[in-house]
């Protein structure tokens, strides 16, 4: 006969070899991600903590101001305590956004490790002996 062009076997470990290279690598970039997405959570909550002080500064001046300056204050006042809900949020949004990032990197790398393990068993059940001359 004809002979199956190159070693079957071969081209299937080599597709797992491949499959297990994209699931580390695919891994990699998600702990990037990760890596990225805590930096920010910790940069808002530095905001975070600034806009507290400023709120508190705001407060303690508006103690020493004319009635006329305590309007302005508290028009401040709640300029930031709008944008210290939005920051929160963003906050939250980046958590929820990272959980759902590691959920999907779970469910890829389980998908890649099954189709790996399924071409593993397919290779092993291969009969010996298929190294036809193309």
């Amino acid at each position: 006969g004809g002979g199956v062009p190159g070693d079957l076997r071969v081209v299937i470990t080599d597709m797992a070899h491949k499959l297990t290279d994209l699931t580390t690598s695919s891994t990699s970039i998600e702990k990037g991600h990760q890596r990225q997405l805590t930096s920010l959570a910790q940069s808002l909550a530095r905001h975070h903590d600034q806009l507290g002080h400023l709120s508190r500064q705001s407060r303690e001046q508006s103690k020493h101001l004319a009635a006329a300056a305590e309007a302005a204050a508290a028009s401040h006042q709640a300029q930031i305590d709008h944008l210290a809900a939005h920051l929160s949020q963003q906050q939250a949004d980046m958590t929820s956004l990272a959980a759902n990032l590691s959920h999907h990197q779970s469910a890829v790398t389980e998908q890649l490790q099954s189709l790996s393990s399924k071409l593993d068993r397919l290779a092993s059940s291969l009969p010996p002996g298929r190294h036809g001359a193309p």
